[in-house]
């Protein structure tokens, strides 16, 4: 899956938990319901753009059950089960 704003970077989803994708222009979040009017973010990759560029990819992994690694050099975004 191409990254929608920053369409350079890819993501390889290895997991079989469920959750969604949610991405915006400068981070991409995995999430997943805590009840009817909430979500949890399982993990976080938040971008440092510098002219268009991606400088740095800083990942925040908060579920035990989600391990979410950044290839910087390669532009992707590995997602897997822990």
């Amino acid at each position: 899956m191409k990254l929608t704003y920053l369409p350079q970077w890819q993501i390889k989803n290895n997991s079989t938990k469920q959750f969604v994708i949610q991405e915006d222009e400068q981070s991409v979040s995995l999430v997943s319901p805590i009840n009817e009017y909430a979500m949890g973010i399982l993990s976080q990759v938040t971008f440092t753009i510098i002219n268009g560029e991606v400088k740095q990819a800083v990942v925040e992994n908060n579920s035990p059950a989600i391990h979410v690694s950044v290839d910087e050099a390669n532009a992707l975004i590995t997602i897997n089960d822990q």
